[in-house]
């Protein structure tokens, strides 16, 4: 599929019809709308791309702004060939020595285990090394708890309007 083929398509209707009619945006249109609203973790999800994303970014002037994170530990290693400051994230299931001194010989700056794997130790051990915790496949409130409990640094999260209720309702509870 091309992107002209995605961007005749109705993105919203399929999720609900109050967004009938949205579209899937260029990540240049994203970036122009969201840029300056939040930090970004932007996902490359495919090995290749690393030099076209990185230069969108850039050329937005976000290169602060923005946490690239990959599967791939090569996709991770080629953003840091072309900028070695560059934030980078890798996406793991489970932590482990090897693991750590990789992403510290590669220059990443944030460990990103999967959510139901982490364990107390593993933060305090991330966090030894100097690295950032943000973690991903958080899709129960039971994981929600977990990663705040944990005091992750930041997640990847598919329902931040169930998250903004589980820390609501442990703000109450406090």
């Amino acid at each position: 599929l091309t992107y002209t083929d995605l961007a005749e398509r109705d993105a919203g209707r399929w999720f609900d019809e109050r967004f009938a009619g949205e579209r899937v945006p260029t990540l240049e249109a994203f970036l122009d709308r969201y840029g300056q609203q939040a930090h970004l973790a932007l996902e490359i999800k495919a090995a290749g791309i690393e030099a076209a994303v990185f230069e969108a970014v850039r050329l937005h002037g976000l290169l602060e702004r923005v946490t690239f994170t990959s599967f791939s530990f090569e996709s991770c290693c080629t953003v840091l060939s072309l900028e070695s400051k560059a934030r980078v994230g890798l996406l793991y299931g489970r932590t482990g020595p090897a693991l750590i001194r990789g992403l510290l010989a590669a220059g990443v700056c944030q460990a990103c285990p999967n959510a139901s794997h982490l364990t107390e130790k593993d933060v305090e051990i991330i966090r030894n090394h100097g690295l950032e915790v943000r973690t991903w496949g958080v899709s129960t409130e039971e994981l929600m708890h977990k990663v705040v409990d944990l005091g992750v640094d930041g997640t990847t999260i598919d329902f931040p309007d169930r998250l903004l209720q589980v820390l609501a309702s442990r703000v109450q509870s406090q």
